[in-house]
Order: structure tokens, then sequence, then C-alpha cells
């Protein structure tokens, strides 16, 4: 697993939840096919296969965007997406070299954070700025969630 630490100190009692919610962040060092469903990382190549997670586009034509793995055999750079991104056109866009991204956990549901911050003993945490932190978008997140008119503030 390899998350980022965005300002957020380890000893903070909200670490654990982003960290309950992403599973790697990381930098494309390879550009992806042309048809793009594909993006490469070397370090994804030491990880687990992420087969199953949904990958979220940070920068680039693409960003803001999360599609569905379907497709990280073990020991390889490169995973595949179910379909494949687009640009501001709706034509797919490549994922190339440099285009930051983030591989979310597998889907947990809103009551398993609201469970693991008590579990946790933590009390008026703004989950909504911990996923800001991290660049992710809270819509996109409720989205891939099937969450619909949860103020995931509130938690």
């Amino acid at each position: 697993m390899r998350i980022p630490q965005s300002g957020l100190r380890v000893d903070s009692p909200a670490f654990p939840l982003l960290q309950a919610l992403l599973s790697y962040l990381g930098q494309a060092d390879n550009d992806g096919n042309v048809l793009g469903t594909t993006i490469r990382c070397g370090n994804l190549a030491l990880e687990p296969s992420y087969a199953g997670h949904a990958l979220k586009i940070l920068s680039g034509p693409a960003a803001g965007q999360t599609r569905d793995a379907i497709t990280h055999p073990a020991g390889t750079d490169t995973v595949t997406v179910a379909n494949a991104f687009s640009n501001v056109g709706g034509v797919a866009q490549q994922i190339t070299a440099g285009t930051r991204f983030v591989i979310l956990s597998r889907t947990p549901a809103i009551a398993e954070v609201a469970a693991l911050a008590a579990a946790l003993g933590v009390h008026d945490v703004d989950i909504k700025a911990i996923l800001a932190a991290a660049d992710i978008d809270v819509a996109a997140l409720a989205a891939a969630l099937g969450v619909h008119d949860v103020d995931i503030k509130a938690l």
C-alpha cells in the first residue's frame, strides 16, 4: 500500500480513515495505450493486484474520472480499466507519463467509515476535508460507492 501523507500527521486520529479509503497513490511513468484503457506505473509491479478497485485520474485531460480496474496481473506495471478515459470532447484519452492517479480501496460503505471512526474514538472528523487533502473528489467517491444524498461531512 502506498498512500500520500498530504500534510496529515501519522499520529492524527483521522489518518486511519485516509488509509481506509486509499490503496495507492502514484504517477504514471510510461504512456498507457492510445485507447485510454491502461495506465502504467513501474511501482505497481511491486504491489498486489488492484483488479476490482476503482482508479481515479488526478491530473491531465482525464482528471476527475474514475474507472473500474479489470486487470492488474501481479508483477506488472499496467492496470487496465473497463471503460476508456476520455477528454473534454468525449474522445478516448491516452493516459501519459506524468499523470497522477489514485487507486481507491474496495469501496467501503459509508457505514463502515463511520464505524471505523467510532472504533477509533474519532468524533467531529471532517471526512470531506480529508478527502479533499488527498485530491479525492467527494462527489465522485460517493458515486463510486453508490451513495446519493448523503452528507459525508455529517458522519
